[in-house]
């Protein structure tokens, strides 16, 4: 194996089977070395090897996640658009057949843990929602901030990070006072 060749790997991934246990969907994962970045699409494919896999979305961006309605006529998942700004998109679309792609939530965040009612009406799913103040589309127009610590979180976000401007004190005199 060359360097070259770690390109052309696959990797799938993410299996959940349908209600009735017929089909599987799950994530396929290839690198595209021209845009420097992994493309993953989402496919399906009969548990008993009756039919081919077919790809079910087109894998141009990143799809992940997929979640089955309680009838198995549906899949909900999450796409990842790495266009700048990157932004994600909570979708729906048939699976037994031709129909619309229903767009459910778009946010700068990501969707995770999506999770159908048990009569297939509605969805639940994890987001995270931003301070109004770091909201900015770009970190660096944010305002500025003295970070006094820094720490791990234990949620897969990231870094917490300890602000001395964040408290009503510092804001009211102007100086900085360490917040724990």
């Amino acid at each position: 194996m060359e360097p070259v060749d770690l390109g052309r790997l696959i990797t799938v991934g993410d299996p959940r089977l349908s209600p009735d246990g017929q089909l599987v969907a799950f994530v396929v994962t290839k690198a595209d070395l021209g845009a420097n970045r992994y493309r993953t699409a989402i496919w399906v494919a009969a548990t008993d090897g009756s039919s081919a896999p077919r790809q079910l979305t087109a894998g141009t961006d990143a799809d992940t996640g997929p979640a089955w309605s309680p009838d198995g006529r549906r899949l909900a998942f999450s796409r990842t658009i790495v266009a700048k700004p990157v932004h994600h998109r909570l979708l729906v679309m048939q699976v037994d057949g031709p129909g619309e792609l229903l767009t459910i939530a778009d946010d700068r965040e990501a969707f995770g843990g999506v999770t159908w009612s048990p009569d297939g009406t509605r969805l639940a799913y994890a987001h995270r929602v931003r301070d109004a103040r770091l909201a900015a589309d770009d970190e660096r127009d944010q305002p500025p901030r003295r970070i006094d610590s820094v720490s791990t979180r234990e949620d897969d976000v990231g870094w917490t990070a300890t602000a001395a401007a964040t408290c009503s004190w510092c804001r009211s005199t102007g100086r900085p006072r360490r917040v724990r």
